[in-house]
């Protein structure tokens, strides 16, 4: 069985094939035959290949390879499972978990003397500050790679390494050396129907020739991607699809090719919601919204805002989640790897002993004149060992209650941050004192102070995220960048949308709504602002309203041309001191609810700004105990 696995590991190595190669080495790894470092190869060769095409996946697969190869002390397999769990978290953006694998597996391979293996971090290296746009270090660690694999006459790695190197001179700006090595990539991936990366050379050469005006040879690259994406299915490499569908949108664009242009952009939402390639979805939207608003389709071009704004908030939470699942990865590793080296180190002490009990024996049994003088030498080491456990006893008992000071520091400071979380600074300094943290007592915190510290990671990262969508609003507001498009906007149309949106929230408190409007009020205005407006006033209503409380959402006549529509709620009501300084440029402390929800303070400043653009005003009434209402003022006619 190990000379037929190794044989096939050999032949899998060497030659790589399409989706055939992956469901071959699905098969291999499901015969329950294969044990111990036979399948930790196999492990290996799937997490490489699924790093771009599904990570997460990739993950599970070297972390099993990990244990597999711990549990039968096998360094080589070690060493590429965390190079495989490296790119796996580049591809998410975590570089801090991506440079401490990469510096495990570079270790490893140095020990072992293995080039290949350190090639093989060297082109992670190079994706990685490809990411974070640090040209120099991204064409000096792919050249490395692409080097060694020539120095080792590697075919397979020489064709994916050369597609590296040239999609780099192409970043940089060397289109000729990017040309040569990009042809060379697709003849060598070719040759070996390695059509993954063929594809992903495919997509550079297509934008080689874009950089050079030469469409017509530009489309012909591109469509050859999404050829072999056809061919590969689940298997093919997302992001060389869907951005040769951009380039193939860019090159219709130039040639006024309008209708090809929006038939492959009509194929890109659906590719990039289906993929989870959340930083695709702007670039596919604007062009989409780019060309709908030149058709002068004002309907259309709302519907797509609205598309977009659905799946991009869909998309982060997916990516949020997957990111989680990663990291929680991470901790069930270093759990792992935490218990094998108590474990060795228990076992080398054991050896130790024995070792020393057997020198012991044979020093008995040769040396009988001395037996009593060793007799006495055993007695004092045991002595002495004894004196020494009580003090490493001792000293753990003084390391539990410091770490317990630690833990109630910790939390104090988390405290601390949620009160300023109003301010962006805050937050910010939490999650970085937090990576802070992590980083310099990651050995010595157990695993239940972690826990802690990573939900206050999560509900922060909720609240920066949030936090951020409002001043990338706010911010797009000064800067005149968000459009305000009047219309008719019926007042019961907006608020039976939001209060369907709202209603299951309010029964989790066992709060009522009611709603009191005219069958015909409208107003004039942009109807997507005041769905904004008027979906802040009813979740900060639910949000300081108590259990068993009311909402009420009316609308009546104000003046002789304006509609005011009033959300009024049961709770506590705002102190006098804060009402007059709710729509000022004066910073608020944004308390929590009732039920604790957080807030940013933002919310309402930003509903300030979008009545203004409205031409309406918004007013309040509250008292301390009696409850609030908010009154939206918007005209009803368009003049």
């Amino acid at each position: 069985m190990r000379s037929l696995c190794t044989i096939l590991f050999f032949i899998l190595s060497a030659v790589t094939l399409p989706a055939q190669y992956i469901d071959s080495l699905e098969k291999i790894l499901a015969d329950p035959r294969l044990k111990g470092i036979e399948r930790a190869d196999q492990l290996n060769l799937l997490a490489r290949e699924l790093v771009y095409v599904n990570p997460l996946k990739s993950v599970e697969m070297a972390k099993e390879s990990l244990e597999l190869s711990t549990r039968e002390d096998y360094p080589k397999g070690k060493a590429y499972a965390y190079r495989s769990l490296a790119s796996a978290y580049s591809y998410y953006g975590s570089f801090y978990l991506t440079i401490d694998n990469m510096q495990k597996a570079l270790g490893l391979f140095e020990q072992l003397g293995d080039s290949a293996g350190v090639a093989s971090c060297y082109i992670s290296l190079g994706h990685t500050y490809r990411r974070l746009r640090n040209r120099s270090n991204e064409l000096m660690y792919h050249k490395m790679a692409y080097e060694i694999f020539l120095r080792l006459n590697q075919p397979e790695r020489i064709g994916v390494t050369a597609h590296n190197l040239g999609e780099t001179y192409l970043n940089t700006g060397d289109l000729e050396k990017s040309l040569a090595l990009t042809e060379l990539a697709i003849r060598i991936n070719d040759s070996l129907r390695n059509y993954s990366v063929l594809s992903a050379c495919y997509k550079v050469l297509g934008n080689i020739r874009m950089r050079k005006k030469e469409y017509s040879e530009a489309e012909k690259s591109f469509r050859e991607v999404l050829r072999i994406s056809a061919a590969l299915g689940p298997n093919s490499q997302k992001i060389a699809t869907v951005e040769a569908m951009m380039g193939l949108a860019e090159i219709y664009s130039q040639s006024g090719l309008t209708e090809k242009k929006m038939a492959i952009l009509q194929e890109a939402p659906d590719f990039v919601q289906t993929n989870k390639l959340a930083e695709f979805v702007q670039p596919v939207y604007l062009s989409l919204m780019e060309e709908s608003a030149r058709s002068g389709n004002n309907a259309n071009t709302i519907r797509i805002i609205r598309n977009y704004q659905a799946i991009q908030d869909s998309l982060n939470k997916l990516q949020l989640e997957d990111r989680n699942r990663l990291t929680l990865g991470f901790f069930q590793l270093f759990e792992l790897e935490k218990k094998n080296t108590e474990l060795i180190s228990r076992n080398r002490q054991q050896e130790e002993r024995i070792h020393t009990r057997n020198q012991l024996i044979t020093g008995v049994a040769v040396f009988t004149t001395v037996l009593l003088g060793m007799l006495l030498l055993l007695i004092r080491n045991f002595r002495k060992l004894k004196k020494t456990n009580a003090l490493l006893v001792e000293k753990e008992r003084i390391i539990t209650l410091q770490n317990r000071s630690l833990a109630e520091l910790n939390a104090t400071k988390d405290k601390f941050f949620s009160v300023v979380s109003h301010d962006m600074k805050a937050p910010l300094n939490s999650l970085v004192t937090f990576a802070g943290l992590l980083e310099e007592k990651l050995d010595t915190l157990p695993k239940e102070q972690l826990l802690p510290l990573l939900r206050e990671l999560k509900n922060n990262l909720a609240g920066t995220s949030k936090m951020t969508d409002n001043l990338l609003t706010w911010a797009k507001l000064q800067m005149k960048e968000l459009r305000t498009v009047p219309g008719w906007v019926s007042l019961n149309e907006v608020t039976a949308a939001i209060i369907s949106v709202y209603r299951e929230i309010a029964q989790n408190k066992n709060i009522s709504i009611s709603t009191e409007l005219p069958a015909h009020a409208q107003v004039w205005a942009d109807r997507n602002q005041v769905e904004f407006i008027v979906r802040n006033l009813v979740n900060n209503a639910i949000k300081f309203t108590p259990p068993g409380g009311k909402i009420n959402i009316s609308a009546e006549p104000f003046q002789e041309d304006k509609y005011a529509l009033k959300v009024s709620d049961s709770g506590d009501g705002i102190h006098e001191t804060i009402v007059h300084k709710l729509f000022t440029a004066e910073p608020i402390y944004s308390a929590a609810g009732t039920a604790g929800e957080k807030g940013t303070g933002l919310g309402l400043k930003l509903c300030h700004e979008f009545t203004k653009l409205n031409k309406g005003s918004l007013m309040v009434a509250s008292k301390t105990g009696q409850g609030t209402v908010f009154s939206l003022i918007l005209p009803r006619t368009d003049s």
